[in-house]
């Protein structure tokens, strides 16, 4: 009888692990093709952003000497969230209905329609009138993506740079579930027109670096399509495999202290 128990124990373990094994992941794989099939040619689609109305950007000032530059910064707040949090508190220079940005001592500057790069430039080029060798920094504050569908932890993330791809993104919302679609991510985007653009990502393929969606831009809406069969045997047996291993070799350890085995 202690035989057969520990027999019919040890083959319904293996059972179990063979089937938690067996599950196909092709479905759930990025990238499906063999790499060295790859085009060579592809090249990323970079996202340079151009300032527009209602952007608030953040302008650091620095020289030799600090007291002076200080005159050109607002005052420090301290800021415990993270950069992908909802209520996160956005403070900096706001870009007024003409393009342009108030900025003590310089006034109105206008800034619509260069990239954060020129705009350092141009702030550099001004500040050189009353300070020795000003640095300075300007970034992106209000850069915010929208993920919704099938991700662990859809919501609004906020970015820290200008150059966040689709990948990346899905990355900071947990990844995709096992029900989410690969081959059929929307991204929906405002155009200068102020229309919807809508575009429609294979993150199986390679091909996706190149596309004009695979780097985001600000206010875009990522949605992560279901698959139709949102529950398959498959998907039940992946989710539910590592329970019932686990239930497996606790009763084993159980039947080990009672000497069953």
């Amino acid at each position: 009888m202690k035989f057969q128990v520990k027999g019919r124990l040890i083959t319904l373990i293996i059972t179990l692990f063979c089937i938690s094994a067996c599950i196909p992941s092709k479905e759930y794989s990025y990238f499906q093709r063999d790499v060295k099939k790859i085009d060579s040619s592809l090249t990323f689609n970079n996202y340079t952003h151009h300032i527009g109305e209602n952007d608030i950007l953040s302008i650091l000032v620095t020289s030799v000497s600090p007291e002076a530059s200080s005159y050109f910064n607002p005052p420090f707040v301290k800021d415990n969230s993270s950069d992908t949090e909802v209520q996160k508190v956005i403070q900096g220079y706001l870009v007024d209905s003409n393009g342009e940005i108030s900025i003590p001592f310089l006034g109105k500057v206008k800034v619509k329609g260069l990239t954060l790069s020129e705009t350092q430039d141009l702030l550099k080029k001004e500040l050189e009138k009353y300070l020795v060798s000003p640095s300075i920094q300007v970034r992106l504050e209000n850069f915010k993506i929208i993920i919704l569908g099938e991700v662990a932890r859809p919501g609004v993330y906020y970015m820290s740079n200008e150059n966040v791809s689709i990948t990346e993104a899905l990355a900071m919302a947990g990844d995709m579930t096992v029900y989410g679609k690969r081959t059929n991510i929307l991204v929906v985007r405002e155009s200068e027109t102020g229309k919807p653009e809508y575009g429609m990502l294979d993150i199986t393929r390679p091909e996706i670096f190149s596309s004009s969606y695979y780097f985001l831009h600000p206010n875009d809406i990522v949605y992560v399509n279901a698959r139709k069969t949102k529950i398959s045997s498959g998907d039940m047996f992946f989710r539910l495999a590592p329970v019932i291993v686990s239930i497996g070799t606790l009763l084993t350890l159980i039947l080990i202290r009672a000497k069953v085995i």
